[in-house]
């Protein structure tokens, strides 16, 4: 059995999917994972099939860098941006991958093809979410609108305008492509992204699945955790963390920004003002000061579930991954939203009792993030509510039960059925 993986984004995105196929292998099912090629080297270790999309999501960001940190309704430009430069090479990759036959596409994040891929095989189409936000409800907004907290009567309004937008910006390149592989045109461009039962993969203890008739149709599994070992932490880091006490982790991940050094001054500066340590992460956005101060160490990626239990808090950005990995280390976090699920993530941490309230990145200064980061560590409550939730979602596999389902699901739905119709090349119209 060959379950095509097709995530697609940053590390956030694709990094669960490496998790997946790892339980895959152990159901006895033979997967394919699509991602960029800095991905490559990790599967390749797990002896994961891997095919690159030769679309760098990186350069796409650094392009538009700028409106990362504009303010709310700007970076909805970026994710237009991602989306739209995607279709392309999504469709040609999931092409070249699926072409030996396949029995079930799986899709994720910043996807644009799978589903159009899965109906020219004649498999099913699985979309996997990192948010509940991504689902269409009558209980929340649309995670593509930075605005968590809409009245209810707005909420059925903002995902039609959300499908409209869908449609208007994706839906000619995706009909282009899907008439050339002979496929009916699509009307509505965001159902099809969700698929038929979307597998919600958030542990319901962040954000639980919305309850209404299309919610319903989501399957929460829980968030996918690395399940094998983390790697170690560089010797300069386990030094800084044998030196003293625990430190404040701070890092934005795949969110690049205009203006790195001036961003890592002001970290400095908000940390030397709580009193605190730290330890920064590099990230896309390059954040690096030479000579910091003793209580401030600069690192490259680090591994989240190696690094985060072994801090007093932490400070990001409020990806899925980078959320789930500190709810799961058992730390109070405070999110600083830049785009996209990242408001519904902050929301919710807030909201749960698991940080204080989160500050937009377009808002965020050295006296903001100073009285957060001490509000934070000298309120017990947020930490042991960390601590107790660590403690549950610590017992969770997700990658084995979305990995279960995934087989049953292909072998229930899929008599393989490959369409052998044109090659690859001549499907681009």
């Amino acid at each position: 059995m060959r379950i095509l993986l097709a995530p697609a984004g940053s590390r956030g995105d694709v990094q669960p999917f490496v998790t997946l196929a790892t339980a895959l292998m152990r159901e006895g099912a033979r997967p394919i994972l699509c991602g960029a090629k800095r991905f490559r080297a990790e599967a390749e270790e797990r002896a994961i099939p891997f095919v690159d999309y030769r679309f760098d999501v990186e350069a796409a960001m650094r392009a538009r860098g700028g409106d990362n940190v504009a303010g709310r309704l700007a970076t909805m430009r970026v994710v237009n941006d991602l989306l739209l430069g995607s279709v392309d090479c999504h469709f040609d990759t999931l092409l070249e991958a699926s072409s030996g036959g396949v029995d079930l596409v799986v899709g994720a994040g910043l996807q644009v093809a799978g589903a159009a891929i899965a109906a020219y095989r004649r498999v099913p189409y699985v979309c996997v979410a990192y948010c509940p936000a991504a689902i269409p409800s009558r209980s929340h907004a649309p995670m593509t609108l930075p605005f968590p907290n809409l009245p209810r009567p707005l909420v059925p309004l903002a995902w039609r305008a959300t499908e409209l937008a869908f449609r208007h910006l994706l839906g000619g390149a995706i009909n282009a492509r899907r008439a050339g592989l002979g496929l009916p045109p699509m009307g509505d461009v965001l159902e099809a992204y969700i698929s038929p039962q979307p597998v919600l993969a958030t542990d319901p203890e962040l954000g639980e699945a919305p309850r209404d008739p299309f919610g319903a149709r989501a399957l929460q599994l829980g968030y996918m955790h690395r399940g094998d070992a983390p790697r170690e932490l560089p010797e300069p880091v386990e030094r800084f963390l044998g030196e003293g006490p625990p430190p404040v982790y701070i890092g934005f991940g795949s969110m690049v920004d205009p203006e790195p050094d001036r961003t890592a001054r002001m970290i400095v500066e908000a940390v030397e003002r709580a009193g605190c340590r730290a330890i920064v992460a590099h990230g896309w956005a390059g954040l690096h000061m030479p000579n910091p101060p003793p209580r401030v160490l600069f690192a490259d990626e680090l591994p989240h579930e190696q690094l985060f239990p072994r801090c007093a808090m932490t400070v990001h950005h409020g990806g899925a991954g980078t959320t789930h990995a500190s709810a799961r280390a058992g730390v109070p976090q405070l999110l600083v939203p830049h785009m996209s699920d990242q408001f519904f993530w902050s929301a919710e941490i807030a909201r749960r009792g698991l940080g204080p309230a989160g500050i937009p990145r377009a808002q965020l200064d050295a006296r903001g993030l100073a009285r957060a980061i001490r509000t934070t560590l000298a309120t017990p409550a947020l930490a042991e509510g960390a601590r107790r939730l660590g403690e549950t979602l610590r017992r969770r596999d997700a990658a084995t039960a979305v990995a279960q389902h995934l087989v049953d699901l292909a072998r229930r739905r899929s008599p393989r059925s490959v369409a052998p119709s044109a090659p690859v090349r001549s499907a681009r119209p």
